[in-house]
């Protein structure tokens, strides 16, 4: 996907949108008996995982106290309901055929808070021309990044509205601060 909009920027809008109707199809898959909602499939869990190993090793100071606040709140991040989670959904990682559409790169996926992913792909538009490769990527990001989070929240909410996901109107990504300017 990410390279049909480095080829046709026209299209941006219309598969930031389809993005956000998979990612809203992911949230339906239903989530298997075993995987539960902690341990070893929690995504909240997973993204502490190196954290973890590091602070066990004692050469980062200040990293055990750090994660013993965090552990601390995670039982406030449960859902009742949490769903699978890919945890990096973004253009790179959806491959297009014929009108299919193939999601790889599981390894940062899980199980938990629907809202943790989808504002992680939402910021990722919001930020795409950092990673731009070329100049003029990144200028054309940089114009469209604002309308294609927009495009991308607003698809997921109408897909969304479909598996009763509570979104809020104003995403997290809108009340990060980047400088002052909209």
């Amino acid at each position: 996907m990410a390279e049909a909009m480095a080829v046709a920027p026209q299209r941006m809008l219309r598969l930031a949108g389809q993005l956000a109707a998979s990612q809203a199809a992911l949230h339906r898959v239903p989530v298997p008996g075993w995987a539960g909602t902690a341990g070893q499939w929690s995504l909240a869990g997973s993204r502490l995982r190196l954290a973890r190993r590091v602070a066990a090793s004692g050469s980062a100071a200040g990293l055990a106290q750090a994660l013993e606040r965090t552990e601390r709140i995670l039982p406030l991040l449960e859902v009742p309901r949490p769903v699978i989670c890919h945890g990096d959904f973004q253009p790179a990682n959806l491959l297009l055929d014929a009108g299919t559409v193939w999601v790889i790169d599981w390894t940062d996926a899980g199980i938990g808070d629907p809202h943790g992913d989808i504002a992680r792909t939402a910021w990722l538009f919001r930020f795409a021309a950092a990673g731009a490769p070329r100049r003029q990527q990144r200028l054309v990001l940089r114009a469209l990044a604002p309308a294609l989070s927009r495009a991308y929240l607003s698809a997921y909410r109408r897909a969304a509205s479909q598996i009763a996901l509570p979104l809020p109107k104003t995403s997290s990504v809108q009340l990060m601060p980047h400088g002052g300017t909209r």
